[in-house]
């Protein structure tokens, strides 16, 4: 046996005694100092009579030690700070996690046992190997890692427990970076390895990303121009070498005598982001002009392109700037599929868990089993059947497959062009920060403030997506078809990393606005009365028209242009219903009465309009001048879409009166630009689409045919219909 030193800020000494085999045992000249003055004095004592002031209590060790782990040599103790840690168990037939607040998933029952747990801060040793890292991650160079043992103390057959001294002096016999079989086998059943680090961990592996299973049936006819979103496109293999980095947490459970459980885990609000590995032969099984004619394809049969015609009239460099989109797409995707499945926030699942019993592994299972233990994950990560004896308990790689993580593929500008030939003449294709395709033109890439970026920003292309609504929603019906049908849907999404109550407030009434239930309040009324922190959130807010109830956003029920009135009145309706905007109540009465509202809308000139409300006209208050902008967008909106619905019902009448039209008759082609400028005026005089009020403002124009609203807050997701 080997002697350490234990002090602490008393006057107070001990010699603890641990296997000269273990790693601290070998370290000569140990000293332990607890930053605590009450930790020597308690040595003595039973785990359950042990009071000290803390349960997790510093210490600073000397000299510095090496330790194996995986393949790389790290150094603890001197100038770094270990902890050490009492874990009590609560009273019987109640849950006893050994994790209270778990960053990671897994709960790991306790039972009646007392925990012991120490950790060192770690740094990668100059000698060390660092190519693959410990366990498999290869740390960054600016990040520090720390391993910590926990090992559990049960009670003897008379009841009593062992002493603070014993369970100290078991937990440093014990510490090691377990690499080995031999060396998770000396570790006691319920015994918990954990290794933390910020980095990446590669794996070669094979995945299949489903990009949809219904690609054009819901456009509604098969001829559709117009800025069309399409949840639907091409599928993707992904086979090769591959990174996910981010905070880790590698765990060991031994679970039994035979049984071991490996997991990779992701520390919750932190994020994974995964990589290709161009040199081990990454495989995106889409291409060039393929991959163009797929993605045309998706606007039906009139978008079907040929890859012969596109390589005839489109050149090389869009082929290649295409692929490369949708290779970027696919990372990008993948990136946020793998982090919303290990989103602990959400669900207990990790990244990668195994779980191994010994007692029927054979010799191929112990073969991996060895390697997984020392770096080695390339064995576990494949799509074939696993040797008896390991259990994929959980894969990322396997989760992300759900339709849940399809790709949406925008197009947007289309209504600029007469055919789709034309349009693909001047194919654009860029992803956007979220993983969406983006297939537009030079035009619609300024809007997109992407034309030199290698991303379109989510918020910018929202708007732009939110923007050309109108013109999506009129313009099915005015090129190659000839029995107007009007297909449209309206999404709206918002997402805050650092959401508060009253920011899902505001979800929950757009919710309730758009479902009209209470259901929302119902189901989110403990989380707005309680004191939750500021997490991840978000609202997705989506409503369908079909032939029908698109109509009705242009023509009343006697299919005649809607008045100028009638759009003003729906937007006065919508700009006060929206939550969240903070209006002053001398302007939401102004909107409530129509009294109030004529004499603003007569008062002219801003400084009138401000004496009305009854601010000062020279300097009027932030709210005051926000209303006035708000009273001109209403009205501004309202003339240009009664514009927009005469030329509408201009080229009705035109097709009804000269049956057998083509695409390029001069007198159609005259009423479609005309439309076409008609709904580009519409869509400049509504730039309140940034926020709820644009979808209110939509909602309220005429009921959809379809609405859906799904709120996640707190680990919680909720949809209302």
């Amino acid at each position: 046996m080997a002697d350490i030193t234990l002090t602490d800020n008393s006057s107070l000494s001990a010699d603890a005694s641990v296997f000269d085999t273990s790693v601290m045992g070998k370290t000569p000249s140990s000293v332990l100092h607890f930053l605590a003055a009450d930790v020597i004095g308690a040595l003595n004592q039973p785990l359950d009579q042990v009071v000290i002031n803390s349960a997790s209590i510093g210490f600073n060790y000397q000299p510095a030690f090496s330790v194996g782990g995986g393949s790389s040599i790290f150094t603890a103790g001197g100038g770094f700070t270990g902890e050490m840690d009492l874990y009590k168990p609560a009273a019987p037939g109640t849950p006893n996690p050994l994790f209270q607040n778990d960053l990671y998933g897994t709960d790991i029952e306790m039972h009646s046992n007392y925990y012991m747990a120490l950790s060192f801060q770690l740094s990668a040793s100059a000698s060390g190997v660092v190519s693959s890292g410990a366990f498999l991650i290869e740390p960054e160079a600016s990040a520090t890692a720390s391993a910590k043992l926990y090992l559990p103390f049960p009670p003897d057959d008379a009841g009593k427990y062992p002493t603070l001294k014993f369970s100290i002096e078991s937990l440093c016999s014990a510490f090691q970076l377990p690499s080995t079989t031999e060396a998770i086998a000396s570790l006691p059943v319920g015994s918990v390895f954990t290794y933390d680090a910020q980095g990446t961990v590669g794996f070669q592996a094979q995945v299949d990303l489903l990009a949809a299973v219904n690609p054009t049936s819901t456009l509604g006819f098969s001829a559709t121009h117009g800025p069309i979103t399409v949840t639907a496109g091409p599928s993707v293999t992904l086979g090769g070498g591959f990174s996910l980095s981010g905070e880790f947490q590698v765990r060991m459970l031994r679970t039994g005598a035979n049984t071991v459980q490996l997991g990779y885990y992701k520390k919750k609000g932190s994020s994974f982001n995964i990589a290709f590995d161009a040199s081990a032969g990454v495989d995106v099984t889409v291409g060039g002009y393929d991959v163009i004619a797929k993605l045309y394809g998706l606007l039906g049969d009139s978008g079907q392109l040929s890859a012969d015609w596109l390589k005839e009239n489109i050149p090389d460099s869009v082929a290649g700037d295409v692929q490369a989109a949708y290779q970027s797409a696919v990372q990008t995707k993948l990136s946020i599929a793998i982090d919303a499945e290990c989103d602990t926030s959400i669900t207990d699942q990790a990244a990668f868990v195994w779980s191994f019993d010994r007692s029927v592994m054979q010799a191929d299972a112990e073969q991996l089993f060895d390697k997984a233990i020392a770096a080695d994950l390339s064995g576990l990560l494949v799509k074939t059947a696993l040797p008896a004896g390991i259990t994929r308990v959980s894969s990322v790689l396997d989760r992300v497959v759900d339709q849940r993580h399809t790709f949406t593929f925008n197009f947007l500008g289309l209504y600029d062009y007469a055919t789709v030939q034309d349009a693909s003449l001047e194919t654009n294709v860029k992803t956007s920060e979220d993983g969406q395709v983006v297939i537009t033109n030079t035009a619609t890439l300024t809007r997109l403030n992407a034309t030199v970026t290698p991303f379109v920003k989510g918020d910018q292309l929202r708007k732009v997506l939110v923007e050309d609504f109108v013109a999506t929603v009129g313009y099915s019906s005015s090129v190659a078809s000839f029995a107007p049908q009007l297909n449209a849907s309206y999404t709206y999404f918002n997402a805050k990393s650092r959401a508060g109550k009253a920011d899902l407030l505001v979800f929950v009434e757009t919710a309730e606005l758009i479902s009209g239930s209470t259901t929302p309040e119902a189901d989110w009324a403990a989380l707005l009365s309680s004191g939750a922190s500021s997490q991840a959130a978000s609202l997705l807010a989506a409503l369908t028209y079909d032939n029908t109830a698109a109509i009705r956003l242009f023509l009343d029920e006697g299919m005649n242009p809607r008045g100028v009135t009638d759009y003003i009145a729906v937007g006065r309706d919508a700009t006060a219903k929206t939550p969240g905007l903070g209006l002053d109540p001398s302007y939401f009465a102004a909107l409530e009465n129509d009294t109030k509202w004529n004499a603003l809308v007569d008062a002219g000139a801003a400084a009138n309009f401000y004496g009305v409300l009854g601010v000062d006209k020279i300097s009027p208050p932030q709210w005051a001048r926000v209303a006035y902008a708000w009273t001109q967008h209403i009205l501004d909106w309202s003339s240009a879409m009664h514009s927009a619905s005469q030329a509408l019902q201009n080229i009705r009448q035109y097709v009804a009166q000269n049956p057998g039209l083509q695409p390029d008759e001069a007198g159609f082609v005259l009423r479609r630009q005309n439309f076409a400028n008609q709904l580009k005026t519409a869509v400049g005089k509504a730039p309140f689409f940034d926020n709820p009020l644009g979808i209110l403002t939509i909602f309220l124009a005429a009921p959809p045919t379809t609405k859906e609203v799904d709120i996640k807050y707190a680990g919680q997701t909720k949809s209302y219909s």
